[in-house]
């Protein structure tokens, strides 16, 4: 928890990672709201399933914009990003961004993927999905904080 507060002082006391996560943040937020039909969620799934899938995905657009400038932090401190970091931050921003909008969407998007026919099994109706890829944002951000951290750090010395 210490190395994400001081990779979030860090990176955002810049203007420009502040900027570039704000941003980022809201355009993914925006998006969001454009593939949600909130009154067709409302009347297929009920207000609870609603108002948890519009929470969950405002707040992966969040962590989608600290993701972005995190790995711009990265890059800019680094001037090159290692496969590692790279794939995972990526990794995790894609299926944050794919399962953003609203179930049927994701749904769509991920059969095409290959993994469609699965998501009819799943009890909560494609929040899984939403709750999985906000977790894997969530360990991507605490990895990139403590390798933040550490470069800075490394480079004091």
């Amino acid at each position: 928890m210490k190395s994400i507060k001081e990779a979030l002082t860090l990176v955002f006391r810049n203007k420009k990672y502040l900027l570039i996560g704000t941003i980022s943040a809201i355009i993914v937020g925006i998006v969001f709201q454009l593939l949600t039909n909130i009154t067709a969620m409302i009347g297929n799934n009920g207000i609870t399933f609603t108002v948890i899938s519009i929470t969950i995905g405002y707040l992966t657009a969040l962590l989608i914009g600290i993701g972005i400038a995190f790995i711009w932090y990265q890059i800019d401190l680094r001037r090159k990003i290692d496969i590692k970091t790279g794939s995972t931050s990526s990794g995790s921003l894609f299926l944050g961004i794919l399962t953003s909008g609203c179930p049927v969407c994701g749904t769509i998007i991920t059969s095409a993927l290959g993994i469609g026919s699965g998501l009819a099994t799943l009890p909560l109706k494609g929040l899984e999905l939403k709750f999985l890829s906000f977790g894997i944002l969530g360990v991507m951000l605490v990895i990139s904080s403590k390798q933040i951290t550490k470069g800075v750090c490394d480079r004091c010395k």
